[in-house]
C-alpha cells in the first residue's frame, strides 16, 4: 500500500506469510501511513532490501514491517516473526537508511507495540580509488523505529523490543559510515515514555572504514524527552576500526532530558586497534543534557589495546556544550570496568566532567583495571599469564556507597528521591519501574 489514510482494525488477527524483495527506497506493508493501524499481528514477514544508487546522488531508504514512514497512528501491533535484511552498497553516493521493526521513521504515534523479530542490516561502503567523500552511509537502526521526529511532535509509548538488533558495516577503501543504533529508538527528537528493550545489540565493523558509531541498548541519541524507559540486555561490539565511538549502556549521546530510566547488562567491546576520540559510559557515553533519577548496573570490558578518550561507570563525558545543561542529578552506578589500556580520562562515576553532577553515587568496591593477557610456549605447554593494573582515576566526581546503602529503601526514597508511584523499591534490591 503506497499511502494509507483510513483505519485498519485488526481485532487481534494476524497477517501471515508476506514477503518483499525490493531495490526500492521503501519497504513495508504500508509505505506511508497517514491513518490508524491497530490490534494487528504480523507473522512470517520477510523483507529483502538490496539497494544501491548511481554515482553522485543522495538516496533515502525506509524499512519497517508495518510502515516505512508513519505519519499516523500504529497501536497495539505485534511483530511475531519477521526477517528484515537490509543490504546497501554506497559507491560515490550519499545514502541514509531508516529502519525499525514497527516503522522505519516515525512522524506520528506508535503505542503499545511489541517486536519479537531480529533486525539485520549490512552496509557496504565502497569508495575504492576515490576521495574520502566517496561513499557516505548514515544509518538509523532501532528496535521499534530508527528515527522519532520532533517536527511533528511524534510520540512512542508503551512499546517493547524483544528482537536483537544486528548491524555490520564493511568498507574496502575510503568509505565513511555514521551509525546510530538503539534497542528502542536510534535517534529520538521528540518523546518516548514507558518503553523497554530486552534483546541484545550486536555490532560489527571491519576494514578501512572512516567510522562514527553512536550506540546504546535503548537509544543511540536523544535531543527530546525520555521517561520511564529501561533496557535489560547486553551490548556486543566487534571491530578493527580506529575512529570515533560513543558507546553507552542505556544511551550513546544525550542532549535532551532523561528521567526515571535504567540499564542492566554488560558492555563487551572487542576492538582490535586503538580507539581514537572514543567515549564509553555505563549509562551514557556523552551527556550534555539532563539526567535525573536513573542508574546503571553493568560491567564494561575490552581486553584489547584500545586507549579510550574517557570511560566512566555512569557517564564517559558530562559537559556543558553550546548552552546545553550537562546535568546529572540523583543517579547511581553499580559497575566495574576492565580495559586493555589506560584511558586518557576515567572515573568511577564520570570519566570527564565540566558540567554539574549532584547527589550521585558509585559502588565502593568498584574498580577500573587494565588487564593484559600474554601466552608463552614452554615445551609442549602454553602458559597464559594475566597481569592486572589498577587505574588511578582522573575524575573524582561522585560519592562511594556500599551495596547495602545503595539498595536500601531509605537511600532510594529519601536521598535519591525515586518516586514510589513510578518505581518498585524493595530493601536490598535494585529498583525497577512499575
Amino acid at each position: 500500500i503506497a499511502t494509507f489514510s483510513g483505519e485498519i482494525e485488526g481485532n487481534g488477527y494476524k497477517i501471515l506469510n508476506f514477503s518483499m524483495n525490493t531495490s526500492d527506497s521503501y519497504a513495508g506493508l504500508v509505505y506511508n501511513n497517514e491513518g490508524t493501524i491497530k490490534n494487528l499481528s504480523f507473522d512470517d514477514f520477510t523483507y529483502e532490501v538490496n539497494f544501491s544508487g548511481d554515482a553522485k546522488y543522495e538516496y533515502f531508504v525506509y524499512c519497517g514491517v508495518v510502515s516505512s514512514i508513519n505519519n499516523g497512528v500504529i497501536e497495539n501491533c505485534r511483530i511475531l516473526d519477521a526477517t528484515l535484511n537490509i543490504n546497501y552498497t554506497v559507491y560515490k553516493v550519499y545514502m541514509t537508511c531508516y529502519a525499525g521493526a514497527i516503522a522505519g521513521r516515525n512522524n506520528g504515534i506508535i503505542t503499545n507495540c511489541i517486536n519479537y523479530s531480529t533486525i539485520t542490516t549490512d552496509g557496504i561502503s565502497d569508495g575504492a580509488g576515490h576521495s574520502m567523500y566517496d561513499g557516505v552511509l548514515t544509518s538509523y537502526i532501532g528496535g521499534i523505529t530508527g528515527y522519532n521526529n520532533n517536527d511533528t511532535n511524534a510520540q512512542i509509548s508503551g512499546c517493547v523490543n524483544m528482537g536483537n538488533v544486528d548491524f555490520s558495516a564493511v568498507a574496502t577503501a575510503h568509505g565513511r559510515c555514521y551509525m546510530y543504533v538503539g534497542g528502542i529508538v536510534a535517534v529520538n527528537e521528540s518523546e518516548v515514555v514507558d518503553c523497554a528493550n530486552l534483546a541484545d545489540i550486536n555490532i560489527e565493523a571491519n576494514d578501512k572504514l572512516l567510522f562514527h558509531l553512536i550506540v546504546g541498548t535503548a537509544f543511540a541519541q536523544n535531543t527530546g524527552k525520555i521517561n520511564k524507559c529501561y533496557a535489560k540486555c547486553n551490548l556486543n561490539i566487534k571491530s578493527n576500526i580506529d575512529k570515533y565511538y560513543n558507546i553507552g549502556g542505556f544511551i550513546g549521546k544525550n542532549a535532551g532530558d532523561i528521567e526515571n530510566s535504567y540499564f542492566i547488562g554488560d558492555i563487551v567491546i572487542d576492538n582490535k586497534v586503538d580507539a581514537v576520540e572514543s567515549v564509553v559510559g555505563g549509562f551514557v557515553a556523552h551527556n550534555s543534557g539532563r539526567i535525573y533519577n536513573s542508574y546503571t548496573a553493568t560491567d564494561i570490558k575490552d581486553n584489547n589495546n584500545s586507549a579510550y578518550t574517557a570511560v566512566g561507570g555512569f557517564a564517559g563525558i558530562n559537559e556543558l556544550v553550546s548552552g546545553y545543561a550537562g546535568i546529572i542529578n540523583k543517579c547511581f552506578t553499580v559497575s566495574n570496568i576492565s580495559l586493555g589500556a589506560v584511558p586518557t580520562a576515567s572515573g568511577y562515576f564520570v570519566g570527564k566532567d565540566n558540567g554539574t553532577v549532584k547527589d550521585c553515587f558509585y559502588l565502593d568496591t568498584m574498580e577500573i583495571n587494565v588487564v593484559n593477557v600474554t601466552e608463552t610456549t614452554e615445551g609442549e605447554e602454553t602458559v597464559t599469564v594475566e597481569t592486572v593494573q589498577s587505574v588511578e582515576t582522573t575524575c573524582k566526581t561522585g560519592t562511594a556507597k556500599t551495596y547495602e546503602e545503595i539498595t536500601s529503601v531509605d537511600f532510594i526514597e529519601n536521598t535519591l528521591y525515586f518516586d514510589r508511584d513510578i518505581w518498585f523499591v524493595y530493601e536490598g534490591e535494585l529498583p525497577t519501574l512499575r
